[in-house]
């Protein structure tokens, strides 16, 4: 019994691991693009300049500094969990 436990919440930290990737990758991407865009306008440039490379650089580093983030709370809780 314990043994299956165990097994479902790896499966649930491998889950909130993925969808916390998805998330990052959203939000990355989103802050990027901002900060890119109201830097552009305050320069004088034109405000889409380096957007397309700030949304895929903030896609990435989102994606997989969430991803590690949820890996590492997952393991955590798995070493507290009844049976670990």
């Amino acid at each position: 019994m314990a043994q299956s436990g165990r097994a479902a919440f790896a499966l649930g930290t491998t889950t909130r691991a993925a969808f916390m990737a998805v998330a990052g990758s959203i939000e990355g991407a989103a802050g990027s693009v901002l900060q890119v865009t109201l830097n552009n306008l305050e320069a004088g440039k034109a405000a889409g300049e380096g957007v397309g490379w700030a949304a895929l650089f903030g896609a990435v580093t989102g994606a997989v500094l969430s991803y590690r983030g949820a890996r590492e709370a997952g393991s955590a809780a798995r070493s507290r969990a009844p049976g670990g």
